[in-house]
């Protein structure tokens, strides 16, 4: 990873408002072999728009090689490159990346959980301030899904990255991203752990991402939700999607334990951005 970084750094030397990047010079600097440092040295183009010059067959050449970590720059940086976009060539190969969206008719695709996490983040990016109601539906969907891998982290990633991805598409929105579907919040405060029901439609319906799409199932252990992985990740959904609304009704929703009892059920690290996201909500005050 140092070494990604480094690329990443390399590439961010470069002035992002010089004249396009040349497709022939991007594709002249291609190594034989894919590595770290190209891999960082794509997010970094895709950070400075660069990647808008390179084609469908430029990608795929570039995904043929299956290189998880060149695959996760160049996700990362077209979406970056097209953010706010909805380019439709752009979300079919980031949508094939998440596999819980693969119709059930299609072979089972083993993709690193970390590509799947990359891929859902760059579906934010790309629909960033859109409120697009479908993609946010799934993105929701996403928080509670439970990832390919075992690895407890790596299922938090992916929840954390779904959550953000969800509050880039709705960013500033406010109430207004939501328009009928007012159970989105219900949903969002249940991943966080809160008992509160605001909407009555939310007793009675449960949102899910897709229901043609069963072969992941929902974060759950036993019949609850696992809100130590799925909190993190609607919290800071939260945060972008009410980013300066002042919304006195959420913040107050975003309860900080007042007592020593409290404190014992809630993570420090959940106190932590339940503090972040209140700040930035009512960010005037």
């Amino acid at each position: 990873w140092a070494e990604f970084h480094n690329g990443v750094a390399a590439g961010l030397r470069l002035a992002p408002f010089q004249e396009k990047m040349l497709r022939t010079w991007i594709q002249y600097n291609r190594p034989s072999e894919p590595n770290f440092t190209h891999a960082g040295l794509l997010l970094a183009f895709g950070l400075h728009e660069h990647l808008r010059v390179l084609t469908m067959t430029d990608a795929y050449r570039y995904l043929s090689q299956e290189h998880d970590i060149t695959t996760l720059g160049l996700l990362l940086g077209l979406a970056t490159s097209h953010r706010g976009t909805m380019h439709p060539a752009i979300s079919k190969m980031l949508y094939f990346h998440v596999p819980s969206r693969h119709p059930s008719s299609t072979p089972e695709l083993e993709l690193p959980t970390l590509l799947q996490s990359a891929a859902v983040m760059g579906i934010g990016l790309l629909y960033e301030g859109s409120a697009h109601a479908l993609t946010m539906k799934i993105l929701l969907g996403e928080i509670g899904r439970r990832s390919g891998g075992d690895n407890v982290l790596e299922r938090e990633g992916y929840a954390v990255a779904a959550g953000s991805a969800l509050g880039f598409v709705a960013l500033g929105r406010g109430s207004d991203a939501f328009g009928f579907m007012d159970t989105f919040l219900d949903r969002l405060f249940e991943y966080i752990g809160s008992k509160e029901v605001y909407h009555e439609k939310f007793l009675n319906a449960t949102i899910a991402a897709d229901d043609q799409s069963g072969n992941t199932g929902q974060m759950m252990d036993g019949s609850q939700i696992n809100v130590d992985v799925t909190a993190p990740g609607a919290i800071i959904a939260l945060a972008l999607i009410f980013l300066k609304a002042e919304s006195e009704e959420i913040a107050a929703r975003l309860s900080i334990p007042d007592t020593h009892f409290d404190l014992q059920y809630v993570r420090p690290d959940f106190v932590m951005l339940r503090i972040i996201a209140r700040n930035l909500i009512l960010w005037s005050r």
